[in-house]
């Protein structure tokens, strides 16, 4: 008979006061295991409003299936257990349903601990029986890691730059359907209905073709409202597709054939029902979803963005995106007393052939001269013979710190992003200062190119070792210093540019604006009191629950320190309140001369009435205080010219999460909506693209190991570490047995020798149609939660399930990569070897 193990707390004696954990062993039909057995039935049986996504967790491919206004993704195990779990359980989707599938036999998870244990019967104690290559340890050695069974899936691709496809509001409304098309007559369902268009659902298997028109009738609603015109409207196919014995169609309605009556009566139907029977939020995810991850791209991508305006002829550098992930890169640029020297990047004649579509390879290092540190650089555009720079990279790598980049452009032609997104987040600057808003639309405007700087040193340096035995080397070279360009060896000055458009803004991107209340310019003495001493200061701006604060110098402050503020001046204003002492907490500090200090206060129990009285000093003198717009200006344009990066793209970024039970998961790719050469090599016959080779269980696990060893480094050393690299070698070949074109892919993990990956390039150079990629990774920044949830609130009423798991999914991305091409500078490496 079987026997249940169970804890509980348990006086041991009669009287006792405290509780004890004890064990008993029962049987199951005693009363305990009775009583057991009936509340785990009960638990199963409870309805369960999760949903589930599949993708990497089985071994087959995972279908999407909207089942009760869900999403699932599952494969055919799982869409069987769904099925057979609803039908027993009178169509409740419920507890037992959902853990029968996510716990099942089917999954990886299971499947590796059943190879696991049965190796284990055979060889006890011998775990895995092969060992593969890793990645570099922190040590520069290699870690030895047990080999799994490598597991693939095509991840789910991510369409940057998406920004709401849909004119008017659809409701996921039910109606029946009559189409009429060739002659031929068929029955159907709507799945959702709105003013422009509509889905359908039909039984059978139809050829409908994009752009076929066909009439549309609604004879139920047509027989409850006669007067209205709902029969044999003019109706356009935009997409068609077979799922099983269904056939979905998409359909646009042309509406200069459609009655009069017909877009009001469906408009009042909409928000009549739109409560009851809910709006189709998809759209709206997408575009919220794909805001976020474009921002979690941009703000740990390791390239650095420039903007080109001008013409293709005479472009010119306007501006250069920063963010904390290419932070390492652009300190290259740091000037000794602050500020950046980015010249070497915005001379016209190197961006020139970017504007153009072609590739700019540029050496860096940096010298010193009078005025400090000084950055030398030479461009492969600017020699005539070959041999010449490969002298020069020779000359730079002698150089500690240098820098070889690759300035590749972006796609072509130039795609500007949706006037409807840039409205939108415009939109509370053009509120408060108009001339901001169109100025920074005109700025906009302006620009016509992207180009990323990338860097190849460790490519270019396998390529040419750097030697310092050639006593002539400098002989014959130039570079150029800023404006100036140089002769090599003396330096002396032979041509010079206008310095003035060597001087790019350099713009924060992945901005998040601090404060939301209105800040007021204003300048009053204050003291912060740090650690017991005071330092005077005044502040540059206040609201109701903020100050920014000029400081002489810098204080031993960093985000999240408590201090106090003594408003000196404002005290004289309200001797009755004590204002020597506020509570603040410092958020923000910007290094300069002055020093800001940004302050957010601590809440206490004379909360209300500072408030009270700021408010007050605020509405007195607000006719003369200026509103400061620069926190708003600077979200705005981070907004901005992150959607010019995104819609422009020419790499591929994904994204890594953490699963539930462990580990990490490839979770998307993303590709921008008007396709990329890079994206293009990975597109299959059937429209779709195949990035399931980078969901193989092996390297994934070696990129989220490194991913975890970045994130515990910069938390110890307070400093974001470099990107990890990692070369990726694909081809496509023509099978001979089934005659179809395959992609063969490989990472330089793959080969325990050169030779081995010497073969394989050979291979991939000699099919003629190859990609050889840079795969750049680092940890994902944790996101900021207050933002998140105030961008799906708005959406959250629509379909609650649906926003919840698009949050779970935002918050459980640990890792994010891109794939870079630089096929150039490895066909150049090896032709050089």
């Amino acid at each position: 008979m079987a026997k249940i193990l169970v804890k509980h707390y348990k006086s041991l004696s009669v009287g006792a006061r405290e509780k004890t954990l004890v064990t008993e062993l029962v049987t199951e039909d005693s009363e305990t295991g009775r009583f057991l057995r009936k509340m785990e039935e009960k638990r199963i049986r409870r309805p369960c409003f999760e949903t589930i996504d599949m993708r990497g967790k089985v071994p087959g491919e995972c279908q999407r299936y909207l089942l009760d206004d869900r999403v699932f993704y599952l494969d055919d195990i799982s869409y069987g257990i769904y099925q057979r779990g609803v039908n027993e359980n009178g169509g409740v989707f419920t507890v037992g349903t959902y853990e029968a599938i996510v716990n099942g036999q089917h999954t990886n998870k299971a499947i590796r601990e059943a190879e696991l244990k049965a190796r284990q019967v055979e060889s006890p104690g011998s775990g895995y029986p092969g060992m593969r290559r890793s990645a570099p340890g922190e040590d520069g050695t290699e870690e030895a890691t047990a080999e799994v069974a490598s597991r693939r899936f095509n991840p789910q691709r991510v369409s940057l730059g998406y920004f709401h496809k849909r004119r008017a509001a659809r409701l996921q409304y039910v109606t029946e359907l009559r189409v009429e098309a060739e002659g031929h007559a068929f029955s159907g369902n709507s799945r959702d209905i709105s003013v422009t268009g509509l889905r359908a659902q039909f039984k059978g298997v139809f050829g409908f073709q994009p752009g076929q028109r066909l009439q549309l009738s609604f004879p139920a609603l047509q027989e409850q409202h006669p007067e209205i015109g709902l029969s044999d409207l003019a109706y356009e196919v935009v997409r068609s597709e077979q799922k099983g014995a269904d056939h979905l169609l998409c359909l646009r309605l042309i509406e200069a054939q459609a009655p009069a009556s017909f877009s009001p009566f469906i408009a009042d139907l909409v928000e009549r029902f739109k409560r009851k029977y809910r709006l189709d939020a998809e759209d709206d995810l997408l575009t919220v979803a794909a805001g976020w991850y474009e921002r979690i791209h941009v703000a740990n991508s390791g390239l650095l963005p420039l903007f080109l305006a001008g013409t293709p002829e005479a472009p010119r550098l306007q501006a250069v995106g920063s963010s904390d992930g290419n932070r390492h890169l652009l300190d290259f640029f740091r000037r000794p007393r602050g500020g950046h020297d980015l010249s070497s990047l915005a001379l016209p004649h190197r961006l020139a052939p970017c504007a153009r579509g072609q590739s700019v390879l540029i050496a860096l290092y940096r010298e010193k001269e009078t005025d400090g540190l000084r950055v030398h650089s030479a461009a492969d555009c600017e020699f005539e013979r070959a041999e010449d720079f490969i002298r020069f990279l020779r000359l730079t790598l002698t150089h500690a710190g240098c820098r070889i980049l690759k300035l590749m452009p972006g796609t072509l032609p130039f795609r500007a992003p949706d006037p409807r997104y840039l409205d939108l987040v415009t939109e509370r600057l053009r509120e408060h200062a108009e001339d901001e808003a169109q100025a920074l639309q005109a700025r906009i405007q302006a620009l016509n190119a992207l180009v990323l700087a990338v860097d190849v040193t460790d490519q270019v340096q396998a390529m040419i070792p750097a030697t310092v035995e050639d006593s002539d080397l400098q002989q014959g070279l130039h570079c150029w210093v800023g404006h100036e360009r140089r002769l090599l060896p003396g330096l002396e000055a032979s041509e010079s540019v206008d310095a003035a458009l060597l001087e790019p803004e350099l713009v924060p991107l992945a901005y998040v604006e601090q404060r939301r209340e209105g800040r007021y310019l204003a300048e009053t003495a204050v003291e912060v009191i740090v650690d017991g001493s005071r330092h005077k200061a005044s502040t540059r701006d206040i609201s109701t629950r903020g100050l920014a604060i000029r400081l002489d110098k810098a204080l031993p402050l960093k985000a999240g320190s408590e201090i106090k503020v003594a408003l000196v001046s404002l005290q004289k204003k309200r001797p009755s309140l004590n204002l020597m002492a506020v509570p603040y907490r410092a958020v923000g500090l910007e290094r300069g001369r002055p020093v800001i200090l940004r302050l957010e206060r601590i809440r206490n129990r004379d909360e209300k009435k500072i408030d009270d009285f700021f408010v007050e000093v605020i509405t007195k003198n607000k006719s003369k205080l200026t509103l400061d717009m620069r926190d708003t200006l600077n979200a705005a344009q981070a907004r901005c010219f992150e959607r010019i990066m995104v819609c422009n793209l020419p790499v591929i970024p994904f994204y890594i999460v953490r699963e539930e039970e462990g580990g990490g998961c490839l979770h998307r790719v993303a590709l921008p909506e008007a396709s990329s050469p890079l994206a293009e090599f990975f597109r299959l016959p059937d429209g779709s693209h195949d990035f399931s080779w980078l969901s193989d269980s092996r390297l994934i696990l070696a990129l989220y190991q490194q991913i975890g060893k970045m994130a515990r480094q910069a938390q110890a050393e307070h400093a974001r570490p470099p990107h990890v690299e990692l070369e990726v070698y694909c081809y496509k070949a023509v099978d001979p047995q089934s005659g179809e074109c395959r992609l063969h892919t490989a990472t330089e993990l793959d080969f325990d020798s050169e030779g081995e990956r010497e073969l394989f390039l050979v291979e991939a150079a000699a099919s003629g149609e190859f990609r050889f990629l840079k795969l750049l990774l680092s940890y994902s920044e944790e996101l900021n939660r207050v933002e998140l949830d105030n961008s799906l609130e708005p959406i959250r009423s629509q379909s609650r399930h649906r926003v919840a798991r698009l949050q779970e999914q935002l918050l459980s991305i640990v890792g994010c990569g891109e794939l870079i091409d630089v096929s150039d500078q490895l066909l150049a490496r090896r032709a050089l070897g």
